[in-house]
């Protein structure tokens, strides 16, 4: 798999490391910046290389190219590490055998439609799903994003009741680094991959960004509101935290 350059969400594909072959639900970015050394980073199983903002012009390509040749086998390792960790949680979800919803194993139905169809507990997918990888994974994430739009608002929506707040907008959300946010005008978007999750974890975050309608920072005083409303907060963040890999399921980037 080739490495991807991102920078200011612009995608743009090299060709210097395509004997690069992870598991392909993992991305590998260069992210430029005012740095002046080179640097490869692994979390949740996704590799980063940190080069410098001059470098853009593929100034670096063949450095970089020769220190993830220099590093491979320390980066394999972090890899397969983190994919064990991943395995332990979900098991199945990298290689597709297994599907979750609501914190538990999805039911497959087979049916002879031609689209992935999410219930609540059930995934209804077509006999001859013979879609390429990156096809299958777009049109699972839209399934999944089509059942998070209608799943999450009501439960937003009695949340915000219960808390006595309310927000100006709602949307579903396909970021990389965060399960949602509220913003000062009172948007809050949501991660569709919420659903995978068990319901108390996402009540919380939900909890978390509504209470931004009352403190839109993170100071005492808006964890102490996050907690009068969620008791055991502490214990479901941390929870989430070994799921922060999730934020790159169904990431896939096409291959040329």
């Amino acid at each position: 798999m080739s490495i991807i350059i991102q920078k200011l969400r612009i995608l743009k594909r090299v060709d210097f490391a395509a004997k690069f072959d992870y598991n392909f639900l993992m991305d590998y970015d260069i992210v430029y910046s005012a740095r002046k050394t080179i640097a490869i980073k692994v979390s949740n199983g996704k590799v980063t290389v940190c080069a410098p903002l001059d470098g853009k012009r593929g100034k670096y390509d063949r450095l970089i190219h020769e220190l993830l040749e220099q590093k491979r086998g320390w980066i394999e390792k972090k890899v397969r590490e983190q994919t064990e960790h991943i395995r332990s949680l979900l098991p199945g979800l990298i290689d597709f055998s297994k599907f979750y919803l609501n914190g538990s194993e999805a039911t497959i139905e087979l049916i002879g439609g031609k689209h992935i169809i999410v219930h609540e507990q059930t995934i209804e997918m077509p006999r001859s799903c013979t879609e390429s990888r990156e096809l299958f994974c777009a049109a699972l994430k839209m399934a999944y994003r089509a059942h998070a739009a209608k799943m999450l608002k009501p439960e937003l929506d009695a949340i915000a009741e219960r808390i006595g707040v309310r927000y100006t907008a709602f949307g579903v959300s396909d970021a990389s680094t965060r399960w949602g946010c509220c913003n000062d005008r009172g948007r809050i978007l949501l991660s569709w991959r919420l659903i995978i999750l068990r319901k108390e974890l996402r009540e919380y975050v939900m909890i978390h960004e509504l209470c931004h309608r009352k403190h839109l920072d993170h100071s005492p005083r808006f964890w102490s509101t996050v907690e009068q409303f969620c008791p055991n907060y502490r214990q479901l963040l941390a929870e989430l935290n070994t799921y922060v890999f999730l934020n790159n399921y169904l990431k896939v980037i096409p291959t040329q």
